[in-house]
């Protein structure tokens, strides 16, 4: 093969990605089928709704427009739950708080109680401070604060292990055996009795249920501090958590937005088990992009009221039940960002000024006539971007706050709001920086889309590059490619689509302007606190603990209430009990002086009688005695006049009811016919309801509709769980009768599951050194068509070929399909290469491998990885 068509095929390949939809944005239009192909296991999770881009802004993904959601908690409030899902947390934030055990002491009067939380499921850099209800009630350094001093202690384990866990108590129910190993976990210890009368217990009545406890949680990955990583320097590791550190270089790098994002996508795992995150495994993740985006996120941001800050920090906290996309686009929000595809791989990129064109495009480059649409639909055009961000420390304690609405100057439009929540960012300077550089980005979304001849081979994905076309009076205008497409012909063209790009969309960046309008803290307002019966307690207060009758050798305390001699006496001298001290002495003060036995009470009664009939029944003609033991008795026959106490026995009538009192001092009471009530309908006759009934089975086709039956027909089951496993898809049949004695009529079968067949589109690197292998699931008579290209140059005479094999799953390889044998001397490139089908012809669904190897005639011949690749 000429070496001029080797030029071609050994151009950037890794521009055939597919062209967006215009509306559909462009923040991650790559990654929904980068993640399917390239994360086994993972990709799924991902591409169900990582598809972030936002038609108003372009590149970057919005809160307002997000599909995934997080699951509400308030990490100021205590879980009860023992089953509650794993935490997450990044950045300085409030930690949850989900509780595992509680314990009280094992004194009588049971003066402590103990209980444990867990705080994260990861390793944490320091717990800080806590906070009850809006009371600073401890911290690291100083210990229980305020009125919590002797009533509480806290001990903190920042990574749970062998080495480090609680004992509660005596540790008799929660010691070395309940470590919680590998997360962070707390013990707290209060004290609900009072320390003298002056000093009462903020416990008495139990721990509140509003805590706030502040803190640095998990450490991260920095690429650029991994010595195996393009351009970093260090022994930190992707895979290796015990080598990730919250602070590098007196710098914390756990507040990093994009370190976190990083962490999360690679998940942080437990004695090798993954705890929290995605588990993406490093080698489909760009990281010297996330190194590049690490260092933005750190450069230091000019303020107008004097110094500076690190352009971008983030800190919250997440559930492990949380929508992984959800989770990415606040992180990815809160520095401006978005997430690309870059040669099979995710890539992380900021919204900076890098705009130096590396490509210049004109008029002789169209192969076509291009589109131009200066601005998105108007439904998609807004004119102020509003929402929310954190306000972190005291009195709002992480709560949420309006940051200053930002303009886009469209003051054409009728008022149309983007809502940008920015729950990560905990200054609202930063967050009005990022509000103001998507409202600028909403002015300039000019999409220019044309075909491009040989040229277009030199772009890639996120290139900014200078279009200068007379027609349009462009000279060098600058766009950034956003979707780039080989064409489908044998021509070699390729479909690109630019983004409008200007140097004024990034010039708030790099300052704020100080016009922004103060935020006023958000004030803690107890009525609004998840509350455990903490009751207030008043100065001098006691504890009025019920002590029961006075008894001798007994130690009591201040506050106890005993009884003796019919009188009620409080403690006012804590001591231990004995003859001469009993009360009334000087350790006693009369709280309740005995009175004598009060005159009996009358008995009391409701009385109910019952009477079916189409009508109002008539009530009864005479007098009856009601017994307070639950008898009515007629006085004379017939003088209840078929009513009852019971409710009669369904006769097809409704049952009518009459009430009246029964009072008297005796054990019974006479009811005349004058003191019954009206008579009320209480209770009538319902239609008869309809039974449903699903039933499920597997096959390969639909089955036969059952024959009605009063219950499961035979080969059916009455849930999933009971139908056995199998390669065929589930079918199920509803079926309906008018009563429970009935038989059930069945509807024809539906399909409930479908068989799992992968999508074909597969594709992976082909070598000489080993054999390239894809599973693909096939439906029964689905058939996959399989290619393979194996290319390689030559430093002496030899010939390269391809096998193609395929197999059920674990079975004996079958060659297949039809090879195209290269050769060539020295110098020479050659291009081998295979095709072939095969069809699944059994009942259900089968797993197949499909292996290529290629084979060459000398050693000399090397293969070239981008041109090299099995496809199914």
């Amino acid at each position: 093969m000429g070496k001029a068509v080797a030029r071609v095929l050994l151009s950037p390949i890794s521009a055939a990605v597919s062209l967006i939809d215009k509306r559909a944005g462009a923040a991650l239009f790559s990654v929904i089928s980068t993640a399917a192909a390239f994360i086994p296991g993972v990709g799924p999770l991902i591409s169900a709704g990582l598809n972030l881009a936002n038609a108003a802004t372009g590149a970057y993904s919005l809160s307002g427009r997000r599909g995934g959601n997080l699951v509400p908690f308030d990490p100021k409030s205590v879980n009860p739950d023992k089953a509650a899902v794993r935490k997450l947390v990044f950045g300085r934030t409030a930690f949850p708080l989900d509780l595992r055990y509680a314990e009280p002491s094992s004194d009588t009067k049971q003066e402590y109680i103990s209980y444990v939380f867990a705080l994260a499921a990861h390793k944490s850099d320091a717990i800080e401070s806590i906070y009850i209800e809006d009371k600073l009630a401890w911290t690291s350094g100083g210990g229980a604060q305020g009125i919590f001093v002797g009533y509480l202690t806290v001990e903190v384990i920042l990574e749970a292990g062998a080495a480090a866990y609680h004992t509660v108590e005596a540790g008799a129910n929660w010691a070395s055996t309940r470590r919680m190993t590998g997360c962070t976990t707390m013990k707290v210890r209060v004290k609900r009795t009072d320390n003298s009368k002056t000093s009462q217990s903020p416990f008495a009545s139990g721990i509140s249920g509003r805590w706030t406890v502040i803190g640095r949680g998990m450490p991260v990955y920095d690429p650029a501090r991994d010595s195996t990583v393009a351009g970093g320097s260090g022994s930190q590791r992707a895979n290796d958590c015990t080598t990730w550190a919250y602070t590098a270089s007196s710098v914390a790098r756990g507040n990093n937005p994009a370190l976190q994002l990083l962490a999360y996508l690679l998940g942080w795992k437990i004695n090798g088990v993954g705890s929290v995150g995605l588990g993406v495994p490093p080698a489909r993740l760009n990281l010297p992009s996330f190194a590049a985006a690490a260092a933005i996120c750190d450069e230091s941001v000019a303020l107008a009221a004097g110094g500076s800050h690190r352009r971008y920090e983030a800190g919250k906290a997440y559930t492990d039940a949380d929508d992984p996309s959800a989770v990415i686009a606040e992180l990815l929000d809160a520095m401006n960002g978005e997430l690309v595809h870059d040669g099979g791989k995710l890539a992380l990129r900021l919204a900076v000024n890098d705009l130096t064109a590396e490509v210049a495009l004109n008029e002789d480059d169209f192969l076509s006539g291009f589109e131009w649409q200066p601005q998105p639909e108007l439904s998609e055009q807004f004119t102020v971007v509003r929402g929310r961000f954190t306000l972190p420390d005291a009195p709002s304690l992480f709560s949420l706050a309006d940051y200053p609405d930002v303009s886009t100057g469209r003051t054409a439009l009728a008022p149309r709001v983007l809502t940008l929540e920015l729950p990560p960012v905990q200054d609202v300077r930063r967050a009005e920086r990022i509000a103001t550089q998507v409202a600028r980005r909403s002015t300039k979304q000019g999409e220019f889309t044309v075909r491009l001849g040989i040229r277009g081979w030199l772009l890639r994905q996120n290139m900014v590059v200078s279009v200068t076309s007379a027609s349009r009076g462009w000279t060098n205008k600058l766009f950034r490619v956003r979707g780039i497409q080989l064409a489908t012909d044998a021509s070699g063209a390729v479909d690109v689509r630019l983004r409008e790009e200007e140097a004024s969309i990034y010039s708030w960046s790099t300052s704020e302007t100080g016009n922004i309008a103060p935020v006023n803290p958000v004030a803690y307002d107890n009525r609004l606190a998840a509350s455990w019966l903490m009751a207030g307690i008043e100065a001098a207060a006691t504890r009025n603990v019920a002590r029961g009758n006075w008894a001798t050798a007994t130690a009591y305390d201040l506050g106890d209430i005993v009884n003796d001699g019919g009188n009620a006496y409080s403690c006012i001298v804590a001591h231990t009990s004995s003859g001469g001290n009993r009360p009334p002495s000087a350790n006693w003060s009369l709280l309740v002086t005995g009175g004598g036995a009060g005159a009996a009470g009358d008995n009391v009664a409701i009385v109910t009688i019952w009477k079916r009939g189409a009508t109002a029944p008539a009530g009864p003609t005479g007098s009856s005695v009601f017994d307070f033991n639950g008898t009515l008795t007629e006085s004379t026959v017939g003088a209840l006049n078929g009513w009852t106490l019971a409710i009669p026995a369904a006769d097809g009538n409704p049952a009518w009811s009459r009430y009246a009192g029964a009072r008297n001092g005796g054990t019974s009471d006479t009811i005349t016919s004058g003191e019954w009530s009206a008579a009320v309908k209480a209770l009538d006759n319902g239609a008869d309801g309809e039974s449903i009934k699903p039933i499920y089975k597997r096959s390969a086709t639909q089955p036969s509709t059952p024959s009605p039956s009063t219950g499961v027909p035979s080969g059916w089951y009455g849930d999933t769980g009971s139908v056995p496993a199998g390669a065929n898809p589930i079918w199920i049949s509803l079926g309906t009768r008018p009563d429970s004695v009935a038989n059930f009529t069945w509807q024809a079968a539906t399909q409930l599951q479908a068989v799992s067949v992968a999508a074909f589109g597969q594709q992976v690197a082909l070598g000489f050194s080993t054999s390239a292998v894809i599973s693909v699931v096939l439906s029964p008579g689905q058939t996959a068509s399989v290619e393979a290209q194996l290319t390689g140059n030559h430093t002496g005479t030899a010939t390269t070929d391809i096998n193609l094999e395929y197999r059920v799953e674990g079975g004996t390889w079958t060659a297949f399909g039809t090879s195209v044998p290269d050769s060539g001397g020295p110098g020479d490139i050659t291009v081998a290469t295979a095709s072939g089908t095969f069809t699944n012809g059994g009942a259900g669904g089968v797993r197949y491998e499909v292996r290529a190897t290629g084979t060459r005639t000398a050693a000399n011949v090397t293969a070239v990885s981008a041109e090299s690749y099995l496809r199914v």
